[in-house]
């Protein structure tokens, strides 16, 4: 019995397939780039939380931050947020906490990282959930 190890010339192929033989492991294309707005920027928050996430890398090495644009943050304190640009080299268009709205709005995140302190994450999760987001 013959292995077949292409596609016939006169089928096409499917959408998104590729034209490599089958049995032959293709590189599977970067996913899209998700856009996460931070809230809360506390020494827990980045330590704990956000320093883990950015090193992350999966079992092939690709790198999470390479997927993972921070496109703002929530966080009532201008001079930690300064801080933390200055010492990650990651500038943040900051938001105080009462200016959600605009958040969402300017910002367009389709993923909220709740890194406030714990008695404020229902509030926080509750409205990204209402907003469509995905919550981590």
């Amino acid at each position: 019995m013959r292995k077949v190890t292409s596609m016939p010339p006169t089928a096409p192929p499917l959408p998104g397939a590729s034209h490599a033989p089958h049995g032959v492991a293709c590189p599977a294309a970067a996913p899209a780039r998700r856009r996460a707005l931070l809230c809360g920027l506390s020494t827990r928050a980045v330590t704990l939380f956000l320093e883990p996430l950015l090193a992350a890398r999966d079992a092939t090495g690709f790198a999470l931050a390479e997927a993972l644009e921070v496109v703002g943050v929530i966080e009532p304190d201008a001079e930690r947020t300064a801080a933390f640009e200055a010492r990650y080299g990651l500038p943040l268009r900051r938001f105080a906490p009462e200016e959600w709205a605009a958040a969402l709005r300017e910002t367009r995140p389709d993923l909220l990282l709740v890194a406030v302190p714990d008695y404020l994450h229902e509030a926080y999760i509750l409205r990204g959930l209402e907003a469509g987001l995905d919550i981590v």
